[in-house]
């Protein structure tokens, strides 16, 4: 009779990487918050720019995260001083990710050895 009796209405997550994308963005843009236990609320940070509260799709931070740059026995961190690093690399085996800003040396090595070839 062409008249409907029911609708089917759905969603679908973004993919992966855009959901990792918008993710991080947040977490860029995370609020330092503090807890008052007083008045049972949280309230922004004094030492931040922009001291706005934070809508309800912001995130939220209540403690400094580790510096894994730095060691750290409290944290079971030996920090990042001498490791080895990929210049190339943009990910966090990175120089510009893992030498946290202090720059680092370009070596070449040379290494002889058996290659098992046939």
């Amino acid at each position: 009779s062409g008249s409907c009796t029911s609708k089917v209405c759905w969603n679908t997550m973004p993919k992966l990487e855009e959901l990792g994308r918008i993710v991080f963005a947040k977490y860029q843009e995370a609020k330092f918050m503090t807890y008052s236990r007083r008045r049972r609320r949280l309230r922004p940070n004094h030492d931040q720019s922009s001291p706005k509260k934070p809508s309800n799709t912001d995130l939220i931070f209540l403690a400094e995260s580790v510096d894994y740059c730095e060691p750290s026995k409290k944290h079971g961190s030996i920090g990042t001083h001498g490791r080895l690093c990929n210049k190339t690399s943009m990910r966090e085996n990175g120089c510009p990710f893992l030498c946290c800003g202090r720059g680092y040396q370009t070596m070449v090595r040379t290494s002889k050895g058996n290659c098992n070839c046939r």
